[in-house]
């Protein structure tokens, strides 16, 4: 009996992740047999404060930093993202967003 409630409960898990529900996607069949497409990130390939050499920005589109904010970034005594993307399925809901948060 203790390997029947167990058997029924992985199938629940199974049909849970392959049927889908309002707010998620559904999987493949197969989903356990696939390669996670998981990306491993080295930090030291991204240092905390590099900045893109390519990217400029337009003073006419953001308000000037003052020279308070800029010793917190030097400090890094901010949050910084860089280059955020989140897609739903075929989706893309945030493309390459990059934003500087200052503490206070």
């Amino acid at each position: 009996m203790f390997l029947n409630n167990i058997g029924w409960g992985l199938l629940g898990l199974y049909l849970d992740q392959i049927l889908g529900s309002q707010y998620g996607v559904s999987k493949p069949l197969c989903f356990c047999l696939q390669k996670s497409k998981k990306a491993i990130v080295n930090a030291d390939e991204n240092a905390y404060l590099q900045d893109d050499p390519n990217y400029v920005e337009d003073p006419n589109k953001f308000e000037p930093v003052s020279d308070a904010l800029k010793q917190k970034e030097k400090d890094r005594e901010l949050l910084i993202v860089k280059n955020l993307v989140k897609n739903f399925g075929p989706k893309c809901a945030v493309n390459d967003v990059n934003l500087k948060m200052y503490n206070g």
